[in-house]
């Protein structure tokens, strides 16, 4: 279920993948690195800040990192449903389609003269156009004008992050009908993330059962299947599994986890509420052949990080020296001090 690296750039991994959940900003970036070979926090950074990774609200509206060459035909894919989904909430914060749309068009006067903007710079200018942002109406207002294919997200800028317009960010657009879409993604997650059901499918990605049957339905002469408990596992067979044997120090909200309705598999249900709070906060996971053995935190003591691990009891405890060597890895890629000898 954890996909194997790739051996391109994290912009490249994330074109295997279709999406990874990007809730944590930080925790979303050792995701994409983990399955992309040498790379760093400094070249994901890259990356992002270059446009070639995006974090939008492209699917389940929640954050997610897409690559760039994607978010046209995703967001034609899910933006509509996903907008129709929030209509009660947004009738709830009395933001109807009026708004929502004078808003947008202060966001865009506001960054024609800019590259990018910062959330609060934003804001400021829908509040001087006599528009409430209180009461979650921001979020609300910028989250539509992503699915509508005004905003995505622009460069860091300080370590705080902006927002730029979508068609100057990624000016070139690869379109898709919607068949071709729903295929296309099925065909990521199936191959990324199986063994999987279609009810897995639906859930990661947000559309209906209906479509993703219909998704599934283009794609499964490529793929494998076999019995699950209440439905069929679908995966692609020619792809070299990930060892048996590995030890991972996964991030928050990892799509080893995530990306399915059912972790039974992974999971032990005494553990669940350990690792995914009531409101729906996934957790830093230890994995261990395949399944899910502990937690892990990172701590920066005087910009030095480094790794609690606490394993679960009852749980098989993993091999030191692999476990050490996972730890290891995540320090490495989060420290960000200079090395000797560096100016």
């Amino acid at each position: 279920m954890i996909s194997p690296q790739n051996d391109g750039a994290a912009g490249e991994t994330l074109l295997r993948l279709g999406a990874i959940q990007a809730q944590d900003y930080g925790m979303a970036k050792w995701a994409l690195a983990l399955r992309s070979r040498g790379a760093t926090l400094a070249s994901v950074n890259a990356a992002i800040d270059g446009g070639e990774i995006l974090r939008t609200h492209a699917l389940r509206h929640t954050w997610h990192f897409v690559a760039a060459r994607d978010i046209y035909w995703l967001l034609d894919l899910s933006g509509p449903v996903e907008v129709a989904r929030r209509n009660y909430r947004l009738k709830q914060l009395e933001l109807d389609v009026a708004t929502l749309r004078k808003a947008a068009r202060v966001m865009e006067k506001s960054l024609g003269g800019n590259d990018f903007l910062t959330r609060e710079e934003l804001l400021d200018a829908i509040r001087g156009a006599g528009i409430a942002t209180d009461g979650n109406r921001a979020a609300h207002m910028l989250g539509w004008a992503e699915l509508e294919q005004i905003l995505t997200s622009g460069p860091s800028l300080g370590g705080g992050r902006t927002h730029a317009l979508l068609q100057k960010r990624v000016p070139k657009a690869r379109r898709m009908t919607r068949e071709e879409s729903l295929a296309e993604l099925a065909g990521r997650y199936f191959r990324s993330r199986g063994p999987a059901t279609v009810r897995d499918f639906s859930w990661w990605s947000g559309l209906t059962l209906r479509d993703a049957q219909r998704g599934l339905e283009s794609v499964r002469k490529s793929l494998d299947a076999e019995p699950g408990d209440a439905e069929a596992l679908w995966f692609d067979g020619k792809l070299r599994p990930a060892r048996g044997n590995g030890v991972y120090l996964l991030p928050a909200f990892d799509e080893f986890l995530i990306a399915y309705s059912d972790r039974s598999a992974q999971l032990r249900s005494a553990d669940q509420k350990t690792l995914i709070s009531n409101n729906g906060i996934f957790w830093p996971i230890v994995v261990s052949d395949g399944a899910v053995v502990g937690t892990w935190r990172k701590v920066t003591k005087r910009a030095k990080v480094s790794v609690q691990v606490k394993i679960f009891r009852g749980a098989p405890r993993p091999p030191e020296a692999r476990l050490a060597a996972a730890v290891a890895r995540v320090e490495k890629f989060f420290d960000a001090r200079p090395a000797a000898g560096s100016a």
